[in-house]
């Protein structure tokens, strides 16, 4: 899947303020969950054209999929959306990894 369409994706199914929330609230109950801090960290760049942040949910989703996975769906609900399905959400954790154009080595 291209890059742009995983994004969009992502994006029709959750508010970007609300991933950015959840994944900060997360960080700081777990500091040495290093994908996770790579996340938050990029989210914090005003002018990220390039995206860093989905590549670091990438990175996030590779190495720690059910991880991601929760991550996600509570985003979705704190966005005002009912939970996902799990085909859905296995759909959305796909379009994520091969968006991100990352392979796990990329990704260590």
């Amino acid at each position: 899947m291209k890059r742009d369409t995983a994004i969009k994706m992502l994006l029709n199914t959750i508010k970007k303020e609300a991933l950015i929330k959840i994944t900060h609230e997360l960080a700081q109950q777990q500091p040495t969950n290093y994908p996770l801090q790579l996340l938050n960290a990029s989210f914090g760049f005003k002018e990220d054209q390039n995206y860093n942040w989905f590549t670091a949910l990438g990175v996030l989703c590779i190495n720690q999929v059910q991880f991601t996975a929760n991550l996600l769906q509570k985003a979705h609900t704190a966005s005002g959306y009912p939970p996902y399905s799990v085909s859905v959400k296995g759909e959305l954790l796909n379009a994520i990894a091969s968006g991100a154009m990352l392979t796990r080595a990329d990704a260590g």
